[in-house]
């Protein structure tokens, strides 16, 4: 089987980018992991499926996902070797403003390893302000997102891919069992480094 990293990219409100993905082991060629996973996104964006519950109405219409990508690397040392890019147009359907860039809803991967190296996470773009309540994330929207990776990994199995944990410290694999997603959003000061303020001064 060989090792693959997928990413997802995109622009958030034109004036900032962001990504997030994960690794897995596929016996296909790179092409096909890669329109595999445009397909799985699409299903956890917009998909009907069952459980039901989409993505885009937890993002404004500001946010979308633009490429789906899949890297070939070599399972010794984690170095890309072949690459694949799949156009996609996954928007948002919120009118509500967005939550500031570097905020991000968190899913966290889960192995049958009982240690640190048994965990991994991706992070989600921001969502909208509508999925917050109380300063965290509504209960419905946390359900939604929920349903929509149950769907995206189902998606991703039915096409013979393998979501895994890989180690660039032993270059071994894990395959993922679980995931999760939490209520408290974390943060990402990366997906802010693109924005250049428009400062107001004031005298002493």
């Amino acid at each position: 089987m060989a090792l693959y990293h997928l990413r997802a990219s995109g622009v958030w409100e034109e004036s900032e980018v962001f990504n997030f993905g994960l690794h897995v082991t596929s016996s296909a060629a790179t092409a096909a992991v890669a329109q595999s996973w445009s397909l799985a996104l699409t299903e956890a964006w917009s998909g009907a499926g069952t459980p039901t519950g989409a993505l885009n109405a937890a993002y404004s219409t500001g946010v979308r996902i633009d490429t789906a990508t899949a890297s070939l690397l070599t399972q010794t040392s984690g170095q890309q070797t072949a690459r694949a890019d799949v156009a996609v147009n996954l928007v948002g359907t919120s009118a509500e403003d967005s939550l500031p860039p570097q905020i991000a809803i968190v899913v966290s991967l889960r192995t049958e390893l009982a240690n640190r190296a048994g965990r991994g996470r991706f992070y989600l773009p921001s969502p909208a302000t509508n999925a917050v309540t109380a300063g965290r994330l509504t209960t419905a929207i946390q359900q939604n997102v929920v349903n929509a990776m149950t769907r995206m990994f189902a998606s991703l199995d039915s096409a013979g891919i393998t979501p895994i944990l890989f180690s660039r410290t032993t270059f071994q694999n894990t395959t993922v069992t679980s995931f999760n997603v939490g209520d408290v959003f974390d943060t990402q000061r990366r997906r802010r480094n693109q924005l250049v303020e428009t400062r107001i001064s004031g005298t002493v």
